[in-house]
C-alpha cells in the first residue's frame, strides 16, 4: 500500500496478490512538500491515508495479507518529458495497530 502520482493525480493505493485499489486524492498539489502516511490497520482490514494530517482516503478492500513483503511505497510516473524529482526528508515506520 501507499501513494501512487501520475502525471499529477494523486491516489491512495493497496494492492494484495496482483488486485489493485486505487482512490484518487483531490485537493493536494503534488509539487509541494507535502507529508503523507498511511496506517494499516489489519484488524479493520482498513488503510487511512493522510496527506498534511487530514484524512483523504480509506480503503477496505485488497488489503495486504501480513506476511506482505513490502508494506508501503511511493509510485511516480510522468508521461511529458518533463523532470521526475521525489524528494524525502524523512521516513518513520512504526508497528501495525
Amino acid at each position: 500500500f501507499g501513494f501512487k502520482i501520475v502525471d499529477g493525480t494523486l491516489s491512495a493505493l493497496s494492492a494484495n496478490a496482483g488486485t489493485q485499489s486505487l482512490v484518487t486524492i483531490d485537493g493536494i498539489t503534488v509539487t509541494d512538500m507535502n507529508r503523507y502516511q498511511a496506517i494499516m490497520d489489519s484488524a479493520l482490514s482498513s488503510i487511512k491515508y493522510y496527506v498534511n494530517g487530514n484524512l483523504v482516503a480509506t480503503i477496505t478492500t485488497n488489503i495486504p495479507s501480513t506476511n506482505s513483503p513490502s508494506l508501503m511505497f511511493f509510485y511516480l510516473t510522468n508521461s511529458s518529458t518533463a523532470a521526475r524529482i521525489f524528494y524525502m526528508r524523512s521516513a518513520t515506520f512504526v508497528q501495525d495497530l
